[in-house]
C-alpha cells in the first residue's frame, strides 16, 4: 500500500474512533480549512473585482470609439445609397430626352396667350458673361418666351454688349438705379406677361431642354404651381458631385435651400397670391420666395438639366455680402410655433441676476420672450453690477417663488447650482432643464445630474457631449447664443481697434491683454471689464497691474451692453484671453459669449490655442500660442489687403449668425419646453 494511502486510512480510523467516543473534529477542521482558504478567496474576489473594473473602464474607453464606428458605418451606408441615387439620376439625365410634345401639351400651348414663359434676368456689371446667358435662352427648344433683362445700375458696357441681342423681338432691356437683385427681379415681375415665370442670373446659363420639360409638366398637371430641375454647379461645396437636385421635401427646405433660383419655373399667379421678392434681403431672397410659393402645394422636382451655375468673377453677392443675417431673417419667418395656444411659463433659477458679467443669460431670456415664453427669475442673491432686468425677479425662498409664479418648467444655469439646490428642486417636483457653462462643468457633475429623475434635459456646449464618453438622450449640444437685437454686422471697422470684454476674474488672464497692448503701441487697445460678485477686489488688482506695466491699454469698467455693442461694432480685432485649464486660476473652457458677439459684428477674433476655442471660431479667427505669437498675428493684419479684410469680415459674420444667433442656437431648448408643456397638458 502506498504511504499516502496508508496515511489517509489511518486518519480516517482515528476520526471514526474519536466520533465513537463522542468527539467530532469535523467543525474544527472546517474552520481550519476556511481560515486557510479565506485569504485565497479574498484575493480571488479582489482579482474578480479588479477585472470587472478593468472591463468597465474598457467599456467606457471604447464607448466613444464604438459610437464613432456606428456613425462611420451609418455615414458609409448613407453615402452608398446617395451614390447609387446619383448614378441613377445621372443615367436618366444622359439617356432620357423630352421627346415630341404630347397632344395635351400642344393644346396647352395653343390655348395659352403668348408669351407663355417670362424669363427675368437681373444684371449688374456683367458685360463679360451676360452674352452667354442670353444665348442660352435663345437656344431653348421651347421658343415661346420673352426675356426681360433688368440692368441694376451697371457701370460697365453692359448696354453695348446687350444691344445686338435686342434684334430678337422677344428680348427687352430695362435699366434702373442700383437697388439690388430683389428689386431688379421685382421690376421684371411687374413687366412680365407670361403665365409662367423663370429666372436666370447673368453669369449662369441654361440647358436647351429645360423650358420644354417645365412647360410640359404644367400642361399635364394643372395642380402644380412650381417645378425645378437639376443644377450643375461650380460652387455649392457638394460632396463628390456637381449636381444639386433632390426630391421635394418641405421640412428639408425649411432647414436649408436646395432649389436654386436658376432652376425654377412657377405660375405668375403666385406673385399676386404670395408676393414678390423681399427687397430687405440681400441674400437668400430665392429661398424666401420658394418657401412662400410652396407653403400649400409641393414643388415638382424634374429630372432635367436646368442650369449651369458658373463662377466667372469676384463681384457675386456670394463673395461680397454675408448670408448669415439674411438666413436668420428667413428662418424667423418660418420657425413654427409650438402646437397649441397655451403659453409656456418658465422660472429661471439663478445664482445672481441681472449680473452684468452674465449677459448670456439675458440674451437667452430675450430670445425666449420673443418666442412668447413667459419668463420670471428666482435669484439667490443680488448682483455686484446689474444690467436692466427684462422680467420679474424674485428673492427669498425658491419654494415660495414657485408658488407665486406657477411655472411649467424650472430652468437652471450652471450645473453646480443644480447640485447646490438638489433637495429643494426634488421637493418641488417640476421638470427641470439645465444650461451648462464652462467653469463648473466636469464629467462627474454631468453624470450626477443626468441621474436625477426630474432632470429633463442638459444643454451643454458641443465639447461637453464628449466628456461623458457615451450618448445620453438628456444631453444636447447648444452653442453660445448672442442677442441679435444688439449685435449686428458693421462693415465700417476700425482695423486698429483691438477689444477685449469680459468678467474681471483671474481666470480670464486680462494681464495678457495689457501686455499685448504694450507691445503694439500703434494699435488702440480697449479692455472692457466687469466687476464680479465676491471678486470685487480684482478690479483694483487690474488697475495696479495696468499702472505697473505702464501700458497704453484703455480700461473701461462695468459699461452696459448697449455701450459694449457700439465698441464691438467699431473693433476690427477682438482678442479673447483665458488661462489654460491646467494653469493656476485656470478653469474648464466654455464658449464665451463675447466671442460670438464680436464675430457677429465682423471682427477678426484671436483665441488662445486650445481645442475648444479653435473649434469655436474655426476659420473666423486665429489661435495664438503666447503673447509674442498674438502680437505677431495682430501686426500682420496691418499688411492685409482689402480683399483679406473683406473675407475675414464675411467669415466672422456668417459663422456667428449661422451658429450662434439666439434664434438659431436656442431652438432646441424652446422645442423641448414646448414638448414638456404638451406632455403635462395631456397628463
Amino acid at each position: 500500500m502506498p504511504p499516502e494511502t496508508a496515511s489517509r486510512s489511518l486518519a480516517r480510523r482515528l476520526l471514526i474512533g474519536l466520533v465513537s467516543i463522542g468527539i467530532d473534529l469535523r467543525p474544527v477542521l472546517r474552520r481550519a480549512r476556511d481560515a486557510l482558504l479565506r485569504p485565497v478567496r479574498n484575493e480571488m474576489a479582489a482579482l474578480q473585482a479588479e477585472r470587472e473594473n478593468q472591463r468597465a473602464e474598457l467599456r467606457t474607453a471604447l464607448a466613444p470609439i464604438e459610437s464613432q464606428l456606428r456613425e462611420i458605418s451609418s455615414r458609409l451606408t448613407a453615402e452608398r445609397i446617395e451614390r447609387r441615387s446619383r448614378a441613377s439620376i445621372l443615367e436618366r439625365l444622359i439617356t432620357e430626352s423630352p421627346g415630341p410634345l404630347l397632344p395635351a401639351v400642344v393644346r396647352f400651348i395653343d390655348d395659352m396667350p403668348s408669351p407663355i414663359v417670362s424669363v427675368i434676368l437681373p444684371t449688374r456689371d456683367r458685360e463679360h458673361v451676360i452674352g452667354d446667358a442670353i444665348v442660352s435662352v435663345q437656344s431653348q427648344n421651347f421658343t415661346d418666351w420673352e426675356l426681360i433683362i433688368v440692368d441694376d445700375g451697371s457701370t460697365d458696357d453692359t448696354v453695348a454688349v446687350v444691344a445686338p441681342y435686342l434684334a430678337d423681338s422677344r428680348i427687352r432691356y430695362v435699366e434702373q438705379s442700383n437697388s439690388g437683385a430683389s428689386a431688379a427681379r421685382n421690376h421684371g415681375l411687374r413687366l412680365a406677361r407670361g403665365s409662367l415665370i423663370a429666372y436666370l442670373d447673368s453669369d449662369n446659363v441654361w440647358y436647351q431642354d429645360f423650358l420644354t420639360v417645365a412647360v410640359r409638366e404644367f400642361a399635364v398637371d394643372p395642380a402644380i404651381d412650381v417645378v425645378y430641375g437639376v443644377l450643375v454647379t461650380d460652387e455649392h461645396a457638394l460632396d463628390g458631385t456637381r449636381l444639386l437636385w433632390r426630391p421635394f421635401d418641405r421640412d428639408e427646405l425649411l432647414a436649408g435651400n436646395y432649389i436654386d433660383i436658376n432652376t425654377i419655373v412657377h405660375r405668375r399667379s403666385l406673385v399676386q397670391r404670395y408676393g414678390e421678392f423681399d427687397e430687405e434681403l440681400s441674400r437668400l431672397n430665392d429661398w424666401d420666395l420658394i418657401l412662400r410659393y410652396t407653403q400649400h402645394v409641393p414643388a415638382r422636382a424634374l429630372l432635367v438639366l436646368a442650369a449651369h451655375y458658373r463662377v466667372r468673377d469676384a463681384i457675386r453677392i456670394t463673395d461680397t455680402v454675408p448670408y448669415g443675417p439674411d438666413m436668420l431673417i428667413v428662418k424667423k419667418k418660418w420657425y413654427p410655433l409650438s402646437n397649441g395656444t397655451r403659453q409656456r411659463r418658465v422660472l429661471y433659477v439663478l445664482w445672481q441676476y441681472p449680473q452684468l458679467s452674465e449677459t448670456y443669460i439675458e440674451a437667452e431670456i430675450s430670445c425666449m420672450l420673443r418666442w412668447g415664453v413667459h419668463v420670471e427669475v428666482w435669484r439667490e442673491r443680488a448682483p455686484a453690477f446689474a444690467h436692466p432686468s427684462s422680467v420679474p425677479t424674485h428673492d427669498g425662498s425658491l419654494v415660495d417663488a414657485v408658488h407665486r409664479v406657477q411655472p411649467d418648467i424650472i430652468h437652471v444655469h450652471w450645473i453646480g447650482f443644480v447640485a447646490k439646490h438638489t433637495a429643494t428642486l426634488a421637493q418641488i417636483g417640476l421638470p427641470v432643464t439645465v444650461r451648462l457653462h464652462g467653469f463648473d462643468t466636469t464629467p462627474e457633475n454631468i453624470r450626477a445630474v443626468l441621474a436625477l429623475p426630474w432632470i429633463r434635459a442638459l444643454y451643454g456646449f458641443p465639447h461637453h457631449l464628449r466628456l461623458i464618453g457615451r450618448d445620453d438622450p438628456k444631453l444636447h449640444a447648444v452653442p453660445a447664443a448672442f442677442n441679435t437685437t444688439l449685435f449686428q454686422p458693421c462693415a465700417e471697422k476700425d482695423r486698429r481697434l483691438v477689444l477685449r470684454a469680459g468678467a474681471a476674474l483671474p481666470s480670464k488672464d486680462m494681464p495678457f491683454f495689457l501686455e499685448l497692448a504694450k507691445r503694439l503701441p500703434e494699435y488702440r487697445f480697449v479692455l472692457a471689464a466687469i466687476t464680479c460678485t465676491d471678486a470685487e477686489s480684482y478690479v483694483d488688482n487690474l488697475r495696479d497691474i495696468h499702472r505697473q506695466m505702464n501700458t497704453p491699454c484703455e480700461l473701461l469698467f462695468d459699461i452696459q451692453q448697449e455701450e459694449l455693442a457700439v465698441l464691438m461694432k467699431q473693433a476690427g480685432i477682438y482678442v479673447h484671453t483665458a488661462r489654460p485649464p491646467e494653469a493656476e486660476h485656470g478653469t474648464p473652457i466654455g464658449m464665451p459669449i463675447s466671442i460670438a458677439e464680436a464675430m457677429a459684428t465682423g471682427a477678426h477674433v484671436l483665441v488662445r490655442d486650445l481645442p475648444e476655442l479653435r473649434d469655436y471660431v474655426a476659420d473666423a479667427g486665429t489661435a495664438y500660442r503666447d503673447v509674442d505669437h498674438a502680437a505677431e498675428i495682430i501686426a500682420a493684419t496691418g499688411d492685409w489687403p482689402e480683399k483679406a479684410w473683406k473675407k475675414a469680415w464675411l467669415t466672422s459674420v456668417d459663422r456667428a449668425f449661422s451658429n450662434h444667433a439666439g434664434e438659431v442656437a436656442l431652438r432646441q431648448i424652446f422645442e423641448d419646453w414646448c414638448s414638456i408643456v404638451r406632455e403635462s397638458h395631456r397628463a
